[in-house]
């Protein structure tokens, strides 16, 4: 199950915090809130419905 809008992937980080999987997605380095407040800039600069393909 994966994201492709800005939006989608937002709405995925509450999953992902509720998950075992923090450390295989984000590695060691990241934290949920570090994620979040990314994607919240990219949220209020891009919006929600920008693929992710076209913000890497």
């Amino acid at each position: 199950m994966g994201a492709t809008t800005l939006g989608e992937a937002y709405d995925m980080l509450d999953q992902l915090e509720i998950s075992n999987d923090v450390p295989e997605v984000l590695g060691e380095d990241d934290t949920i809130e570090g994620v979040r407040e990314e994607l919240e800039f990219g949220l209020e600069t891009a919006g929600a419905d920008t693929p992710l393909g076209s913000l890497l």
